[in-house]
């Protein structure tokens, strides 16, 4: 046996002796799920890429910003992504985005 399999079976003992079982008592607010329509979510069509990546595309842009680095100026913008899983902010070189989304900046 090697020293990985018998770390394995350690670890697996220790998690055992502190796993505690669960107890449910009359009186406890368990209830049964009733199903109701409305709590379902309708979900877009997505169209997912071989790699399981989502196509996104920038809505607007939020703010600027000019960096410092080594005594040269890197302007930065604020870009909102929208897609169908939400949106999310993140910051991108402005020529980056300037060349790849010119409708941003007009």
């Amino acid at each position: 046996m090697c020293h990985g399999q018998l770390y394995q079976q350690r670890m697996k003992k220790a998690f055992d002796k502190n796993v505690k079982p669960r107890v449910f008592r009359e009186g406890d607010l368990l209830r049964r799920y009733i199903h109701d329509p409305s709590h379902v979510v309708q979900v877009d069509d997505v169209q997912v890429r071989d790699n399981l990546t989502v196509e996104t595309s920038p809505m607007r842009i939020e703010d600027r910003e000019l960096k410092q680095l080594r005594g040269k100026e890197i302007a930065l913008v604020k870009v909102a992504w929208g897609g169908p899983a939400g949106g999310n902010v993140t910051w991108e070189l402005e020529s980056q985005m300037k060349e790849s989304y010119p409708e941003l900046f007009a």
